[in-house]
C-alpha cells in the first residue's frame, strides 16, 4: 500500500491518497492518473510533515513545494512500469503488462 499527497492538489480540502502498490485499478485511466501515483508527484506523509515543520516560520506557512512547473512536468512523463521501468505507449498496454510484471 502507498500513502501520500499529490504535490499539487486537484481537490480541496487537502486529502490523503491510499492506493495498492500493484496499481491494478479500473480508475487509473490515463497517463496523468498513472503519473500522479508512480512519480514524485505523490509525496509521502513523512515528507510533507518534514516540509511543514521546516517551512513554518513565525506562524506563517510558506509554500511547501515551491516548484509547481517541475511537478506539472511529472504528469507528462512517458507511461513507465513502476516495477521494471519499461515504457508503454498506452494505458491498456501498461495495465496488461503490470498484471504480469
Amino acid at each position: 500500500i502507498k500513502c501520500g499527497y499529490h504535490v499539487i492538489p486537484s481537490l480541496y480540502p487537502l486529502h490523503l491518497h491510499i492506493i495498492s502498490s500493484d496499481f491494478i485499478s479500473p480508475t487509473l485511466k490515463n497517463k496523468g492518473h498513472w503519473n500522479k501515483f508512480t512519480t514524485e508527484y505523490l509525496v509521502s506523509i513523512d515528507e510533507v510533515e518534514k516540509s511543514l515543520r521546516e517551512k513554518v516560520r513565525d506562524g506563517i506557512l510558506r509554500s511547501v513545494m515551491e516548484d509547481d512547473a517541475f511537478y506539472e512536468l511529472l504528469l507528462k512523463r512517458p507511461l513507465t512500469c513502476h516495477h521494471c521501468g519499461e515504457i508503454f505507449p498506452t494505458m491498456p498496454k501498461l495495465k496488461w503488462h503490470v498484471e504480469d510484471c
